[in-house]
């Protein structure tokens, strides 16, 4: 299995994700660099099923 090293890699925000995300893009503690990182994340989901479940 391949592990991806843990280093910040070059995002960009096309035109379309700017228009999308602008309104988190002017909220200070977000701004162009938090959006990136949020862009750039991974998450892993596990054990979701019985949400939902009576």
């Amino acid at each position: 299995m391949k592990v991806r090293a843990l280093t910040t890699e070059t995002v960009s925000l096309s035109f379309e994700e700017i228009k999308r995300y602008g309104r988190h893009l002017i909220i200070p503690e977000v701004g162009m660099a938090g959006q990136k990182k949020l862009k750039s994340a991974r998450v892993l989901v596990v054990g979701a099923g019985g949400l939902g479940s009576p």
